[in-house]
């Protein structure tokens, strides 16, 4: 996997750029750290990790089926698939993570801990590789996946309580399932440590997202939730293959 990366230059190099491309049209188009930046800087991480691994397993079915034949389990072929995309997250985090930090670095309100929000848009960037590789997992050709894709991410659009308000239980316990309800939710956290540094304006534009929900969360039971998510998506992930072969192991 690594050297098809490697001599997939042209591709690789499209996956690295997207992350300064984004991270540009963020410093441009924000005047200061809002709850609208925060939720696209998590969507962002949603995109980068989808999007680098939908057609990963899709594009490889009758390469997958040929060498489970020669004793290729599945596990492996998983975890390699998510070790080398877990790197290209984790350069795309760190290159979105560095221009949005110098970009809003005289900003009113600044990055709060640059560090802990790459770390975190990471592990969210890498959940959301894993739920990418789940619906290229469920495809049976490539145009199939690319459909699924928007159906998939625009439910974490309209559940991470920027958009609407959330204000209904049963709305909130289908935003459980969305990555972007946690990972908006970990970030307004984080920022939230300034507030007292900060004037009483810019808090308030801050203290929103205890409002958005019902019962907001910290930091830790964010990443239990994303850990146990990924988990449960690795398990379906390795399902899907195993019923795709005749192999008895």
């Amino acid at each position: 996997n690594v050297s098809i990366k490697l001599n997939e230059k042209q591709a690789s190099l499209v996956m690295l750029c997207q992350a300064p491309m984004n991270a540009f049209l963020v410093c441009i188009i924000f005047n200061q750290i809002n709850i609208s930046l925060l939720f696209i800087i998590a969507l962002s991480s949603i995109w980068f990790g989808t999007n680098n691994a939908s057609r990963e397993i899709v594009s490889e079915n009758a390469i997958f089926k040929r060498e489970r034949m020669f004793n290729l389990d599945i596990w492996p072929y998983i975890f390699s698939k998510l070790f080398v995309l877990s790197l290209f997250s984790l350069a795309q985090s760190f290159l979105f993570v560095l221009m949005i930090s110098i970009g809003f670095i005289d900003s009113v309100i600044t990055l709060n801990n640059p560090v802990l929000v790459f770390l975190w848009i990471s592990l969210v960037s890498v959940t959301a590789t894993v739920m990418g590789l789940l619906i290229s997992s469920l495809g049976k050709n490539v145009e199939s996946v690319l459909s699924i894709v928007p159906i998939v991410l625009i439910p974490q659009i309209m559940l991470a309580g920027v958009v609407e308000k959330i204000t209904s239980p049963l709305v909130e316990i289908i935003s459980y399932f969305t990555l972007s309800r946690w990972g908006t939710e970990a970030l307004t956290i984080i920022q939230e440590d300034i507030g007292l540094e900060i004037s009483a304006v810019d808090a308030l534009k801050l203290k929103f997202y205890d409002d958005c929900y019902l019962c907001p969360d910290g930091v830790s039971q964010d990443i239990i939730i994303l850990l146990s998510l990924m988990f449960v998506m690795l398990i379906v992930i390795r399902t899907v293959l195993k019923n795709k072969d005749s192999v008895s192991i």
